[in-house]
């Protein structure tokens, strides 16, 4: 919900970039034995089999669209 801006910022400064579905993930990392390289061999796995579960990532021209619709209902409503 909230990781859309930090998609958004690096974006240009990575050559591939994918974002994990929050509760996919979750899901997938649900163990007894729970650290971090334990968690980064279990995703680096899935982006090289490319079954990582993805969420979707809106693209700019439709978020900017998207932000301008919702303006225009805030006037609407407030008129």
């Amino acid at each position: 919900m909230f990781s859309y801006w930090i998609y958004q910022h690096l974006q240009p400064k990575a050559a591939v970039l994918k974002m994990g579905h929050p509760a996919q993930m979750k899901a997938i990392s649900a163990g007894k034995k729970k650290s971090d390289k334990l968690d980064a061999r279990t995703i680096g796995n899935l982006l090289r089999c490319n079954l990582l579960p993805e969420c979707f990532v809106m693209p700019p021209a439709l978020a900017a669209l998207r932000q301008q619709m919702r303006f225009r209902r805030t006037l609407v409503n407030n008129r």
